[in-house]
């Protein structure tokens, strides 16, 4: 499973950042604790996509360096 965070626009061009999905705990009213969903099967990532192709251009996983969640996706000179 994926979820998509945050999008961020560079014209044709789409940035994406997925976060693998963890699966719930849920406590029931008997005090018993049960697990709904699965653990996502693909990685935390940062996709890169061309709107005009409809393709996938690069994908980098991040959980490599330690993050395993995406918030936000901004831009290096944002905010200037």
């Amino acid at each position: 499973m994926k979820m998509l965070l945050y999008i961020k626009h560079f014209e044709n061009q789409v940035l994406e950042g997925f976060t693998r999905i963890r699966p719930l705990k849920k406590l029931g009213v008997d005090g018993t604790i049960s697990w709904e969903g699965q653990t996502g099967v693909l990685p935390t990532r940062i996709a890169c996509y061309d709107l005009n192709i409809g393709k996938l251009l690069w994908e980098q996983q991040v959980e490599e360096y330690d993050m395993n969640a995406i918030y936000s996706i901004h831009s290096e000179n944002e905010g200037k």
